[in-house]
């Protein structure tokens, strides 16, 4: 009925939770606080690329795009101070799902070097509005 290793994996997510939810007492400084957080966003990043090239074998050049809109869109909510974090956080999740969302749909039918060219192209369209758009 279950896989013969599935009680280790719930085991191992559960130390790991309780892991991260124990972090921010062991690592009382802020500086180390900040730390760890830019190492969980961009373990973040490492693991999701390693999940489409390593799984898919398809090379994603626009991979940063989606990490960069998330980042540009929580900025900007933050900026404007009238929405909160929880707010902020679940419209960006929204906002870059719905990107992902029309960003995949294009590309999803093509293979090899196809894929890697088209995300190369949005992954420069992304880019260049966040660049250009300076009034927001």
């Amino acid at each position: 009925m279950t896989r013969p290793g599935f009680l280790r994996d719930v085991v191992a997510a559960v130390a790991m939770l309780v892991f991260l939810v124990a972090l921010p007492f062991i690592f009382t400084k802020p500086s180390l606080r900040d730390f760890m957080i830019y190492v969980m966003a961009y373990g973040l990043l490492a693991m999701s690329l390693n999940l489409l090239v390593g799984l898919t074998g398809l090379v994603s050049f626009g991979h940063a795009a989606f990490f960069a809109s998330g980042a540009y869109m929580f900025g900007l909510l933050m900026q404007s101070g009238r929405v909160s974090i929880p707010v902020a956080m679940l419209a960006t999740v929204l906002g870059t799902a719905g990107l992902a969302l029309v960003i995949g749909a294009i590309c999803v039918r093509l293979k090899e070097i196809y894929f890697s060219f088209i995300t190369l192209a949005f992954q420069m369209f992304v880019h260049s509005i966040i660049l250009t758009w300076v009034s927001l």
